[in-house]
């Protein structure tokens, strides 16, 4: 696992984390905390999620784990090397990890879905 400090980011409101992603997520985020906004396809909102408080870090998987996870879902656990090194080459080609935003972290490994890491205050 990777540790992302959460500390070096912006405290948004509602209506900036809003903005953020292109979608009302007012619902969706009705305490303070850390929030992990899943976007998916064609940058849709599918999951919002409360991962800690306000000052709590996060982690994230690094590529291996990525692979490993998704070895179990979309292989099921296979042992076949081709299909091994093509879900490596898939992973290496996603893989994203973007620190650079002061309003929110995000993170990615596959080809259409990421998720943004937010600290909202309400």
């Amino acid at each position: 696992m990777m540790k992302i400090e959460m500390n070096k980011y912006k405290v948004l409101s509602v209506n900036e984390v809003s903005e953020l992603v292109n979608d009302d997520v007012s619902n969706d985020i009705v305490e303070s905390g850390v929030y992990r906004i899943l976007s998916g396809s064609r940058g849709c909102i599918e999951e919002v999620v409360k991962v800690g408080e306000l000052n709590d870090d996060i982690e994230i998987m690094n590529e291996d784990e990525c692979v490993e996870y998704m070895k179990e879902g979309w292989l099921n656990n296979s042992d076949d090397e081709d299909e091994k090194n093509e879900l490596r080459e898939y992973v290496d080609e996603f893989y994203m990890v973007d620190e650079s935003n002061d309003n929110c972290f995000m993170f990615g490994y596959t080809e259409e879905e990421f998720d943004y890491y937010v600290k909202v205050k309400v």
